[in-house]
């Protein structure tokens, strides 16, 4: 086995999962993260948002009861991935969700914790049901999980659509974005909004803006699956639109957005950068990385 294979595996064990973390906190510390998330949420707290994230602490660490939270995240995260690619079609889209939302989680609760531990909600909810799907509206919240999401991709140097804090690099801290869809505005999205958004990256972007975007998407055709099946059935269909071309894509790259927030938590316990690790290289990159 090769070196990050035997990391790739650790992760899954407590044990080695704290050895990993363990390290990848001294490397932080080392890189001057801590100050990178205490000027950051100075940053939220004058905007009057109060989840704030700090480095990865100790007392977490040594908990057995994160460790085992932690590990079997990432054990779900890879067992719902994998048992999506040959589920039903009907409840593929709720595979998929819950895969990318356990190793989201995994990978947001490496580098930081949060007061309280677990997030109130998923920071995202269907607002606006109607018979027609282009219709229905995702609003996104300044409170929750997904906002967690978008804290530490700021801080790992990645801007969104939907980021509302940005490096500065002159101070070391963070200024505030205010674009369209920044979560700090709780807009509302529909799915040709997404679409849109996600068509207008083209191909060659870093693949972080491919993942966000997907997670949504993967959220708005869970929430369909769940609590309105026959709409998911229709649009898979493809009588009436071609949409369901974008959630097939979704799926299709699951196993690449997977790769590489494991491979970022390598890179980062490797050499404490943000910036260097494998959440900020194109898929054409990252497969050649899963095919060495």
């Amino acid at each position: 086995m090769t070196t990050d294979e035997i990391l790739f595996t650790k992760l899954k064990i407590p044990k080695g999962y704290k050895e990993i973390i363990t390290s990848l906190r001294q490397s932080l510390i080392n890189s001057n993260y801590q100050t990178l998330v205490t000027n950051f949420s100075q940053a939220k707290t004058n905007l009057k948002l109060f989840d704030l994230p700090s480095i990865i602490s100790n007392a977490h660490i040594n908990t057995e009861s994160f460790l085992i939270n932690q590990t079997t995240l990432y054990s779900q995260g890879l067992y719902f991935g994998e048992t999506a690619k040959t589920a039903p079609i009907d409840v593929k889209p709720l595979l998929y969700h819950y895969a990318e939302n356990s190793l989201f989680a995994f990978f947001v609760y490496s580098l930081n914790s949060y007061t309280p531990q677990h997030a109130i909600s998923h920071g995202l909810r269907i607002t606006k049901w109607d018979q027609d799907v282009e219709k229905i509206q995702i609003q996104l919240s300044t409170n929750g999980f997904f906002p967690r999401i978008i804290d530490t991709y700021s801080l790992c140097r990645v801007d969104t659509p939907f980021s509302f804090l940005q490096f500065d690099p002159p101070t070391n801290g963070f200024k505030e974005i205010n674009s369209t869809y920044s979560i700090i505005n709780q807009p509302s999205l529909t799915l040709n909004d997404l679409i849109l958004l996600r068509d207008q990256l083209g191909t060659q972007l870093d693949s972080y803006l491919y993942d966000i975007i997907d997670f949504l998407l993967l959220f708005f055709a869970s929430s369909l699956a769940r609590y309105r099946p026959h709409l998911w059935v229709e649009l898979l269909r493809g009588e009436k639109d071609t949409h369901y071309a974008w959630f097939n894509q979704c799926f299709e790259r699951f196993d690449l957005f997977k790769f590489r927030l494991l491979k970022s938590l390598i890179d980062i316990h490797k050499t404490g950068s943000m910036v260097g690790c494998q959440l900020h290289k194109i898929d054409v990159a990252t497969k050649q990385e899963m095919n060495r």
